[in-house]
């Protein structure tokens, strides 16, 4: 930078970068740009910023606010002269100095917009990767960067490819056109990828929900060997994502839990919460990790946030019968949280201590208080789940299940099969007869009869002999999935069948069917 400067303004330019250079504290730096401030151009106030950024002390010297201050202003007021590198140097500066606010990031963005083409391949990832870090949206921006990068993507390293896929995640910013062209340059060196990298990667492809198969195969084959190199943050994501993109690998997977039983102290709240999560979605049984996982996460709980906690009671109850002990540890400190809790965690959580025939009164009832307020925030699915825990534990709160079922009535349309099911047979066990609910109800699973699955049927077939409800245009359409799916009923399912027909007086040649194929399988 001196030789330029040197070419550009001179012998006095350049001795300025050089003391620049040589500061080696915040003080030193602060009294620089307050003694001499007023020569500097924009490449001095790049340079100085750069230099702030890079002191391992800045954040012990006592001057180091007011040099942030000072730094602030003195940006702003060479910005406009800024050059492209400049500009990315100063965001990436003006992030890691934590003087990024009040309007500046939008300041740099509208100088560098049109100055895109020119940056070098990792300035256009350091960008991203900036942007990323303060959690700033700017759609437009960032698809003008990615055209840009897109041209060279030839040019990325390893890091700045991870970088750049791990900034489109982070900000929710999908591109599939861009992916597929940065993971065809990213299989040329897969075999480089740092394990950050690595898991950066992956994590982004989950995040954005780009699922590519073949490429995922080719990434967990790069990986395997680097596995014991993993931290805690790549081991966790990497099982999320997998499990995110339903892309099971039973032996990576295997070794992935090898290497991070080594290292569950390490694990942070949200590291456990979601490698717990990804073994439930795959119904990858390792009781012996699972044991080892909720004694790292026990003395950790308290630092679990509302979603970790849901995420971590529904893992367990996935996996069945387990320590109560740790049960009531987790409900013990959810219930301090309850009021936080979003409303699917809300009814994830009571899902999952119905599964465990988990049974606490108080805790339902703080946590039926803390739902009924965000009730309208409820979809289908947690709607469901809620009157089926409710049902599954008798805990019968006539006043919320009356207001449940007034919220699922409006979303019924956009239930689906096991919602439906699940509502029915929650409603009968309860006793809450709404004779107009049911109605709306068989309307809405009538034409979906046939996506029912053979519990499901027999859920629904039962709420409506339960309920004493008759509708023969409904149950002749439930007669007919059932024909449909004899062969994959049960014997439990199809003597439950009968029991709800014969209660519903339905005496046909259905009902002998079922009976004669329950018969042949005893």
């Amino acid at each position: 930078m001196a030789a330029t400067h040197e070419r550009l303004i001179g012998a006095q330019g350049a001795q300025l970068t050089r003391m620049i250079t040589a500061c080696e504290s915040a003080d030193a730096l602060l009294t620089l740009v307050q003694t001499r401030g007023t020569a500097f151009d924009s490449l001095h106030a790049s340079a100085v910023l750069m230099r702030a950024a890079k002191l391992p002390t800045r954040t012990t010297d006592t001057q180091a606010g007011e040099l942030a201050q000072t730094l602030a202003q003195m940006l702003r007021q060479h910005l406009p002269e800024m050059q492209v590198t400049e500009l990315a140097h100063a965001l990436w500066a003006a992030d890691t100095l934590g003087v990024a606010g009040d309007g500046f990031t939008d300041a740099i963005l509208r100088r560098a917009v049109k100055k895109l083409p020119d940056l070098k391949p990792q300035e256009l990832s350091s960008t991203a990767h900036v942007l990323a870090k303060l959690g700033h949206v700017d759609a437009a921006f960032m698809q003008e960067l990615l055209v840009a990068a897109k041209q060279k993507l030839l040019g990325f390293m390893p890091t700045d490819l991870a970088k750049t896929a791990w900034a489109m995640g982070t900000l929710g910013h999908s591109d599939a056109a861009f992916m597929e062209a940065l993971l065809v340059a990213a299989k040329r060196s897969l075999g480089s990828f740092s394990c950050q990298d690595l898991g950066n990667l992956i994590w982004a492809m989950a995040s954005l929900g780009h699922v590519d198969a073949a490429f995922m195969r080719t990434l967990l084959v790069a990986a395997g060997p680097k596995l014991r190199n993993f931290n805690a943050i790549a081991l966790a994501d990497t099982a999320w994502a997998m499990a995110t993109l339903d892309h099971y690998d039973a032996a990576f997977l295997g070794d992935l839990l090898q290497v991070a039983k080594l290292k569950l102290s390490s694990f942070k709240a949200r590291e456990l919460s979601n490698t717990a999560w990804a073994l439930a979605m795959f119904e990858h049984r390792d009781p012996e990790f699972m044991r080892a996982l909720m004694a790292a996460a026990s003395p950790k709980l308290p630092s679990f946030d509302t979603h970790d906690l849901s995420n971590l009671v529904c893992a367990v109850a996935a996996f069945g019968p387990t320590d109560l002990q740790f049960v009531m540890a987790v409900v013990v400190t959810a219930k301090d949280k309850l009021h936080k809790f979003a409303a699917q965690d809300l009814a994830n959580t009571a899902w999952a201590l119905a599964t465990l025939k988990y049974s606490d009164e108080a805790f339902m009832g703080a946590l039926l208080a803390a739902a009924k307020p965000i009730l309208s925030n409820f979809g289908p699915q947690a709607l469901a789940n809620m009157a089926w825990a409710l049902a599954t534990m008798d805990h019968d709160d006539k006043a919320f299940v009356s207001q449940l079922l007034h919220v699922t009535k409006l979303q019924l349309h956009r239930s689906n099969s096991q919602d439906l099911a699940a509502t029915a047979w929650a409603i009968a066990t309860l006793g809450q007869k709404d004779t107009w609910f049911m109605v709306a109800l068989m309307q809405s699973a009538k034409p979906k009869l046939m996506f029912f699955s053979p519990l499901g049927l027999v859920n629904m077939a039962s709420a409506l002999a339960n309920l004493g409800i008759r509708d023969t245009a409904f149950t002749d359409k439930l007669l007919e999935a059932s024909k449909a799916k004899l062969p994959t009923f049960t014997v439990a399912n199809m003597l439950e069948l009968q029991t709800a027909l014969a209660k519903m007086g339905l005496r046909d040649d259905a009902q002998t069917t079922l009976v004669a194929a329950a018969a042949r399988r005893r």
